[in-house]
């Protein structure tokens, strides 16, 4: 008779079931960054868009921070606008930085230079 036996079966079954123990664990790790790195995107997102208002407005934007909310693929966004000068004669610095709602870590940062008149 020929055929495996036992053993070779089971060593079989368990060299499978590490394989797909590993496939498992790097399609939770894919996805996992994959959330991260679309909050990041919507986050840089947000912070552009606050910046390209503040430089495109008339009106040049007051010194000191200002705060706000938007909202962006559903989630909820918390930027602050640093507006400072920037050194130079009628230049000011804008630093926006975002994070989520209700956590202080930033996600995503950007700098302006925009006329102060």
């Amino acid at each position: 008779m020929r055929g495996f036996t036992l053993v070779e079966v089971l060593v079989a079954l368990v060299l499978f079931s590490l394989g797909v123990i590993a496939l498992m664990s790097a399609q939770s790790t894919t996805l996992r960054t994959q959330a991260a790195l679309e909050g990041q995107t919507l986050a840089t997102i947000v912070a552009e868009n606050r910046l390209v208002e503040v430089l495109g407005d008339i009106r040049p934007p007051d010194l000191g921070v200002a705060r706000g909310n938007e909202v962006i693929g559903g989630v909820e966004y918390e930027w602050r606008q640093n507006v400072s000068a920037a050194g130079v004669v009628d230049v000011v610095r804008v630093d926006i930085s975002v994070s989520r709602r209700g956590d202080p870590r930033e996600i995503a940062a950007i700098s302006g230079f925009r006329g102060a008149r």
